[in-house]
């Protein structure tokens, strides 16, 4: 377990793992900010989508007791946002 740890210190950035012996990296891709950025951008926007319709509709949603559906939905809005952003970035 030890030498695995050790072998980021070994190994070339260009390397990765499962990599055989003769097997070399020809091109390393990655995206361009702007790209990051723009994806970004949407989620940030995509973000606002509850907040929007809390502050339209708050007093029907308070008036007819659908506040804590709202609430619920919002939260699962969130989350699914979260995992669309972390998605995004680690890829």
């Amino acid at each position: 377990m030890i030498k695995r740890l050790l072998s980021i210190f070994r190994d070339s950035p260009n390397s990765f793992e499962g990599q055989e012996k003769e097997e070399r990296v020809v091109l390393l891709l990655r995206q361009h900010p702007f790209t990051i950025l723009v994806s970004l951008t949407f989620f940030g926007l995509a973000g606002l989508v509850p907040i929007v319709v809390g502050v339209i509709f708050w007093s029907y949603l308070s008036v007819h007791g659908w506040l804590h559906l709202y609430l619920f939905v919002s939260s699962i809005w969130f989350s699914g946002l979260w995992l669309a952003i972390f998605h995004s970035l680690t890829m």
